[in-house]
């Protein structure tokens, strides 16, 4: 089933018999997404706990480099948004994720090459494919404070690493009242944990409005390393994906529910 072309204040709750469950990816300021279904008795409703900022960003970021690894979608629309576009075409590109990769090729910047399965760093790493890339002086486009790891990793094997940081997240402080609120009108029955910074910020808003009885719904995780930060701020039901991708996400979730059932 498609979409609803409805914001979340509108649309109506999902019928009892229906797997509801809160997205609180992050999103632009203002942005609304609408409620996702799954299957038909699956609906993810998008309601992020956390924003996407513009960080401003010099085309002198571009200085010396003859790759760019792009980590993210943000990171590609922001250095688009940001960076001169014959620049980001004339070096290298390479993409974490599938929609990374996608958002590089509808803006005709196809990169060279995407980190295989499960789209992670760590998979670029060992991909035969990235250890034959020549390139050595390394831009990696990202949020404030994101991919140290990578960074550290890279710089043991090329020559030069720097991060590009063009955009963050910023904690959005929704109102105890409204949250209780959106828990029991949407029947809220499952989280989805798609990052560690999200799993903070969720842990926050729920002991904030004291949502304690949330921290015992399933909490569908994206990767093990999330799922374990997420046992240390109380979440107690966790299921991961298979794959650290949405896709493998949403069909974990429906697998689950198969089995719920």
């Amino acid at each position: 089933m498609k979409p609803q072309t409805v914001s979340i204040s509108s649309a109506a709750a999902a019928p009892t018999n229906t797997l509801a469950i809160w997205s609180p990816r992050p999103a632009p300021l203002g942005e609304s997404k609408a409620p996702e279904w799954l299957a038909d008795q699956i609906v993810v409703y998008h309601l992020p706990v956390l924003a996407i900022v513009s960080q401003p960003v010099s085309a002198a970021a571009l200085e010396a480099l003859d790759a760019l690894i792009f980590t993210s979608y943000y990171a590609v629309r922001e250095a688009l948004a940001q960076l001169p576009r014959q620049r980001l075409a004339s070096l290298q590109r390479i993409a974490i994720g599938k929609r990374t990769e996608s958002a590089l090729r509808d803006a005709q910047l196809a990169p060279i090459m995407t980190a295989p399965p499960p789209h992670n760093s760590e998979a670029l790493l060992a991909s035969p494919a990235w250890q034959t890339l020549s390139c050595q002086r390394l831009g990696i486009v990202c949020g404030v404070g994101g991919r140290r790891l990578l960074q550290d990793e890279l710089a043991k094997t090329r020559q030069h690493v720097r991060r590009i940081a063009c955009y963050r997240r910023d904690k959005i402080h929704l109102l105890p009242e409204f949250m209780v609120k959106f828990v029991d009108d949407y029947s809220i029955g499952g989280i989805i944990l798609s990052s560690n910074d999200v799993v903070d910020a969720v842990a926050s808003q729920l002991n904030r409005a004291n949502l304690r009885q949330c921290f015992r719904l399933p909490a569908f995780a994206l990767s093990a390393r999330i799922a374990a930060h997420a046992e240390t701020l109380g979440f107690e039901h966790l299921v991961i994906a298979e794959r650290a991708n949405q896709h493998f996400l949403y069909q974990r979730i429906i697998n689950w529910w198969e089995v719920a059932l």
